[in-house]
C-alpha cells in the first residue's frame, strides 16, 4: 500500500505547524529524547493493515523534536528478548531498553477500528511510556469516518480507506507529540457534551484519600460482554488514556500491572475478587484500582447509530473495598437536535468521550472529598 509523496509532504507540512512555543514549553532542556516504538496490535476484530500503519508513525514521528530509534533495532531486541506482547513492555524489558538502546520512551501504537468498504472507517491509538519509571507521557486517539464532514454535496467524503488512514496517523502523531513525550508534559483533554456523563454514579462517603501525592491508579483489562471482542480492552485503554496527564494523578503502565497479574495468577473471567486486589497489592504500589464491564459495543455500519454501555468500579486497595462507581449508557445522536451535527458515526469515537466524561465525574466526586491522612 504505498504511501502518495504529496499527501505524505503535507502530512509533514501540517506536524510542523503545531506551535513552536508549546512544542518548546514541554519538552525539557537537554537533547531531544529518544522512542522506541513497539509494532501496533490490532484490535479492530477485522484485519487492519498493521505493517502501513507502523510505516505510518514512523515516518510521521521522524519529522518531530524525537530521535526516533530504528525499527529493525527495535524489533531485534523484542525478538531477543522473546516479547511478544505490544500492549507494554513488563518493567524489566523498560529497564533493558533503556539500557540497550538508550531509549528515553517507548510507545505502544493500536489499531482499534479499520474498515474499508465505503464509507470507510479507521481508529488508531498511542500511548507513550517513561522508559526509566514507566509513567505514561502522552497518549492519543483518533476516530475518523469518511462520511463524517461531507461538506456541501458530499464533495469532500472520502471513500479511500488509504487517505482516511493516512490523515489518522497524521493526527495521531500530532497530537502525542505536541506534548513533547516527555515526563512532567501536559496536555489538553477532551471535554465531551454533558449528555454523555454517567447515568449512575455513587462515592462512598467516608472515602479518605491519602496524604501522598500523586495518587497512584491502575487500570485492570474490563470484562467484556458485548459484539466486539476487543471491547473491553479498548475500553480500559480509554479509561487510562483518559486519566494520563491529570494533576495529582499518576497511572501505572500496563506492562507493570501485567506483570503483577502474572506473577500472582489473576485471571479476571467475572471482575475483581477483594483477594485479587489483595494479591495485586503486594506486587504493585496503588492507591485505587480501577475494573468496569462492557456490556454494549455496537457498531454496525454507516446508516445504523452506534452504542455504548458500560460500567466503571473503584477499588481502594488499602480499604479492600469499592468506593465509586457508575454506569454510562449512549446512542451516538444523543444530544443531537439539528442536521445531525456532532453526531457519532463511530462506537469507538463515542466510547472514547464516554471514558472521558465518566473520569471526569469521578475526579470531580475525588475533589469534593475531605482530604485526609489515613
Amino acid at each position: 500500500m504505498p504511501m502518495r509523496p504529496l499527501l505524505l509532504a503535507s502530512l509533514c507540512t501540517a506536524l510542523a505547524a503545531v506551535p513552536v512555543g508549546a512544542r518548546e514549553r514541554s519538552l525539557q532542556a537537554g537533547p531531544p529524547p529518544r522512542v522506541a516504538v513497539l509494532p501496533a496490535q490490532d484490535l479492530s476484530g477485522g484485519k487492519a493493515p498493521l505493517q502501513e500503519v507502523d510505516r505510518l508513525v514512523l515516518s510521521l514521528l521522524s519529522h518531530q523534536r524525537v530521535v526516533v530509534i530504528p525499527a529493525e533495532t527495535v524489533l531485534a531486541f523484542l525478538d531477543a528478548r522473546r516479547i511478544r506482547h505490544m500492549g507494554g513492555l513488563l518493567p524489566a524489558d523498560m529497564k533493558a531498553l533503556r539500557a540497550d538502546l538508550q531509549a528515553d520512551a517507548v510507545i505502544a501504537v493500536a489499531a482499534e477500528l479499520y474498515v474499508e468498504e465505503a464509507p470507510p472507517r479507521v481508529g488508531l491509538a498511542a500511548t507513550a511510556f517513561s522508559c526509566p519509571d514507566g509513567v505514561p507521557v502522552g497518549s492519543a486517539e483518533v476516530v475518523l469516518a469518511g462520511e463524517e464532514k461531507p461538506g456541501i454535496l458530499g464533495l469532500r467524503e472520502v471513500n479511500d480507506p488509504t487517505v482516511l488512514l493516512e490523515r489518522a496517523a497524521g493526527e495521531l502523531v500530532q497530537t502525542l507529540a505536541a506534548p513533547g513525550l516527555v515526563p512532567g508534559a501536559t496536555w489538553e483533554h477532551r471535554r465531551p457534551r454533558g449528555e454523555l456523563r454517567p447515568a449512575v454514579a455513587s462515592a462512598a462517603p467516608d472515602l479518605e484519600l491519602p496524604e501522598r501525592r500523586p495518587l497512584r491508579l491502575a487500570v485492570l483489562p474490563f470484562e467484556n460482554r458485548s459484539e466486539l471482542q476487543s471491547a473491553g480492552e479498548i475500553v480500559a485503554w480509554q479509561v487510562l488514556r483518559a486519566l494520563t496527564g491529570r494533576p495529582g494523578l499518576q497511572v501505572l503502565d500496563p506492562g507493570t500491572l501485567r506483570a503483577s497479574l502474572l506473577e500472582n495468577r489473576v485471571i479476571q473471567d467475572w471482575g475483581l475478587s477483594l483477594p485479587q486486589a489483595d494479591a495485586l497489592r503486594m506486587g504493585i504500589d496503588a492507591d485505587f484500582l480501577l475494573t468496569g464491564r462492557v456490556v454494549q459495543f455496537a457498531d454496525r455500519g454507516p446508516d445504523s447509530t452506534p452504542e455504548v454501555a458500560f460500567s466503571l468500579r473503584v477499588l481502594d486497595v488499602r480499604a479492600r473495598r469499592a468506593v465509586w462507581s457508575s454506569f454510562a449508557g449512549n446512542r451516538g445522536d444523543d444530544g443531537v437536535v439539528l442536521f445531525d451535527a456532532g453526531r457519532y458515526r463511530c462506537a469507538h469515537a463515542l466510547s472514547r468521550d464516554m471514558a472521558e466524561a465518566t473520569v471526569a465525574a469521578f475526579l470531580r466526586d475525588l475533589q469534593g472529598l475531605e482530604r485526609k491522612p489515613r
